[in-house]
């Protein structure tokens, strides 16, 4: 049955096909068994367009894809994915048909049809002579050239919309449960969906990432089929491990093909499972720049210059040079980074690989490069030592003094600096650096349960956070983040109060760069093997690179013995 569901979803898209006010004219479409094209009113199209579907004869009858027959005809067609049903219009007729159901509904009245819809070879077939008779159009069939023509006249009638943009919000009613690991990243999404639904509640749960807290639930939820959200969000080093996992999220793919064309692609390619069928959604970018204090920059580099501090970072060389000087000239007190994970995160998100290529654990180049630059960092003091999201590295950030540097991604505008940091938006303390190379960090996307109960309304809340122009603005300009949608960014400007500066000019030419494929289903478990393996020649209990590689090897052969490593 979930089979059903997928190949359903390649054709069906949950769109209104508005012709407006019809024509009282005729109309004639011909079309052939095994051939592609048809032709309408003396012009050839295709039947399927871009797919190339033919009409086929199953069980005696001629089944097709029937959406674009349906809109030559003067019609629209929609998907309710919930009950698996489309409902067809033309002029003053409604037809409802179910897949794999003989029982339809022909204006109001219960019918059975000769064959019911079916998928075939990832495409939702439907009966032609049926469909087309009980909108009152003639069907003649030409068995010697196994041609099919369809004629009749458009009713003059408008059909009464079947788009949910119809609908008042407020008129929408219902509950919605959602988790999340970020309460300020929630209630901030909740509240811009209810200034807009004001009548549906949504039930928020917090669960914290912390020792995978947060994913270690959700899965044991799932499995159970017991307790589990309508609506749950997957952080980037997990996301492809919920989008490609069973009975996490629902397909949404027929319900996204009008937007996803206007989202950053990398966020595209993420939320897609491994048999190209759309899972989650991503409401912001990831990309990175260098934040760094200004007053430290210009009192002990000499420069406060967002293109020079670049230049100063721009390689291995020239961070640990920089770190150098940093350091003499502060007389130690003042680190280059907080942390090594800062370039650790800088490096593992430029990479041209990720960890799990063809089920076999990959150690891209850079990863090689970062185990030295690291140990270079921490042997010399050019980092300060304190572990990321710890208080210590959170309360440097306000610190005038502590660190220099900190990576962050347009989402850590917010939550980065301006949540650790009260007076950022006011002191003109930070400015932000571009990387040597677009370096992804990060993100959350969002999917529906696929076993909700709620799935039409949670796919009001998906598609408000994630692909309405009005929701995501409304929250950029509130919280500072760029929005994944293409049309925003290239229309409107989002201040940065923090940097001074417009986040579309300085974030622009690094995210069409942006590598989605670097991340994996495995990444927070193999980051944190990496991370533990690290830590211990950092503190001096490995030493050797080939003794980190061969403790991190063992920790994930430990932790995912499935898969293969040399």
């Amino acid at each position: 049955m979930k089979k059903l569901f997928i190949l359903l979803s390649i054709f069906f898209t949950v769109l209104v096909f508005n012709s407006g006010t019809l024509n009282a004219d005729g109309v004639k479409i011909i079309l052939q068994l095994n051939n592609p094209k048809m032709i309408v009113d003396n012009v050839e199209q295709e039947i399927d367009p871009g797919r190339g579907t033919k009409p086929l004869i199953l069980n005696d009858h001629t089944v097709v894809p029937i959406r674009a027959i349906i809109e030559a005809l003067g019609g629209e067609v929609a998907w309710d994915e919930s009950e698996r049903k489309i409902s067809i219009q033309q002029g003053n007729n409604t037809i409802f048909m179910w897949l794999d159901s003989y029982i339809t509904e022909v204006n109001g009245e219960s019918k059975n049809a000769d064959i019911p819809l079916k998928s075939i070879n990832g495409r939702t077939m439907a009966p032609l002579r049926y469909i087309a008779e009980n909108l009152n159009f003639n069907v003649d069939w030409d068995n010697d050239n196994k041609k099919i023509t369809i004629s009749g006249e458009k009713n003059s009638v408008k059909p009464t919309p079947i788009n949910e943009k119809d609908v008042d919000p407020k008129n929408v009613t219902g509950e919605l449960s959602f988790w999340h690991f970020n309460v300020d990243t929630a209630s901030g999404l909740i509240k811009n969906f209810n200034d807009y639904y004001p009548n549906v509640k949504v039930n928020l749960s917090i669960v914290p990432l912390t020792d995978r807290k947060y994913q270690n639930k959700i899965t044991a939820a799932v499995k159970s089929q017991s307790g589990v959200p309508d609506i749950f969000p997957a952080e980037a080093s997990f996301v492809k491990r919920f989008v490609d996992t069973p009975d996490f999220y629902s397909d949404i793919t027929d319900k996204v093909s009008d937007s996803v064309g206007n989202m950053v692609p990398y966020t595209v390619y993420v939320g897609t499972d491994k048999n190209g069928y759309q899972r989650a959604l991503s409401n912001q970018i990831g990309v990175c720049g260098f934040a760094y204090k200004k007053e430290l920059a210009k009192k002990y580099l000499g420069t406060d210059n967002p293109n020079q501090i670049a230049n100063m970072l721009l390689s291995e060389d020239m961070m640990l040079k920089t770190a150098k000087t940093l350091k003499s000239k502060s007389n130690g007190s003042v680190a280059l980074f907080p942390s090594w994970e800062e370039v650790k995160k800088l490096y593992l998100g430029s990479r041209s690989m990720g960890w799990v290529i063809d089920n076999k654990l990959t150690i891209d180049a850079k990863v090689m490069v970062l185990i030295d630059l690291a140990k270079e960092l921490r042997t010399n003091n050019y980092e300060a030592g304190y572990k990321q999201w710890s208080p210590d590295w959170s309360s440097a950030i306000a610190d005038k003094n502590k660190a220099l540097v900190w990576l962050c991604p347009s989402w850590g505008i917010p939550w980065i600096i301006g949540a650790n940091d009260q007076n950022s938006r006011t002191n003109q303390k930070w400015g932000i650096a571009k990387t040597p190379e677009a370096c992804l960090w990060g993100g959350t996307w969002y999917g529906i349960y696929d076993k909700s109960d709620k799935q039409e309304l949670a796919w009001k809340f998906l598609k408000f956070i994630t692909s309405d122009n009005y929701g995501m603005n409304d929250y950029s300009e509130k919280y500072e983040e760029i929005p994944n949608n293409i049309e925003l960014i290239s229309k409107n400007k989002y201040k940065s109060k923090i940097f001074d500066i417009d986040l579309i000019d300085f974030y622009e030419d690094n995210i069409k760069d942006v590598n989605g494929s670097v991340l994996s289903k495995y990444d927070d478990i193999i980051e944190d093997c990496f991370d533990e393996a690290m830590e211990s020649y950092l503190e001096g209990k490995l030493f050797s690179k080939a003794e980190v590689i061969k403790k991190f090897k063992g920790k994930v052969q430990n932790e995912l013995p499935e898969i293969e490593i040399d």
